[in-house]
């Protein structure tokens, strides 16, 4: 399954209870439609529903490509708003990375096309591994932390407690404050608990 980050404008937003479709523009192409699984109930407080981006606003979108009846979208499982513009210089700086270490090995699965008439390409470097399995864009000490969750083979994923005995030496806020970076930026999700980890692309 092939995961990407989009980062783009919000062209238009419509939200039901179970769902939110967006058309996000990247500036590469025609817009591309992306859906957000929510459960937005009724009964749900306010505060607990998952808001939704608003309109001409830049977010950054981590999710997977789907294809039905020949038409390509990206399911979203992390969507956050981009409230410094140098988020996105910075990830323009990474697509010309990322095509640029794929063009000097020869190896351009990085770079992936959209497809259709969309002549989009999306940047998935940051979720490909480089040399040792790291994942280009993260600290040593990101990518270290990252290897271990990805390594636990347990159902409920790796525990903060369990991160930490691993990595003895390091301090335990050091390792928290990954965490929480790889979790915000979409390479981990927690599973049972906040204290429990699993990666995305495990």
């Amino acid at each position: 399954m092939l995961q990407v980050t989009i980062v783009g404008l919000v062209r238009a937003v419509k939200e039901t209870q179970t769902r939110l479709d967006y058309e996000i523009d990247d500036m590469t192409g025609p817009p591309i439609e992306v859906k957000q699984f929510v459960d937005n109930d009724e009964s749900l407080p306010a505060e607990e529903r998952v808001p939704s981006m608003r309109e001409n606003t830049y977010v950054r979108i981590c999710g997977h490509v789907r294809s039905f009846g020949g038409k390509r979208s990206v399911v979203a499982y992390n969507m956050s708003p981009i409230t410094d513009m140098n988020e996105l210089t910075c990830h323009m700086l990474e697509i010309i990375h990322s095509h640029a270490f794929n063009a000097s090995s020869g190896q351009n699965t990085n770079q992936t096309s959209y497809g259709g008439d969309n002549n989009m390409s999306m940047n998935q470097g940051s979720y490909n591994s480089g040399d040792g399995g790291n994942i280009l864009g993260l600290t040593p000490l990101q990518n270290q932390i990252h290897q271990v969750i990805k390594n636990n083979p347990s159902d409920t994923g790796a525990s903060v407690v369990s991160v930490c005995q691993t990595l003895r030496g390091i301090p335990e806020k050091a390792i928290k404050d990954a965490i929480d970076f790889l979790s915000s930026e979409g390479h981990i999700y927690s599973t049972i608990d906040e204290d429990h980890y699993k990666a995305t692309d495990g």
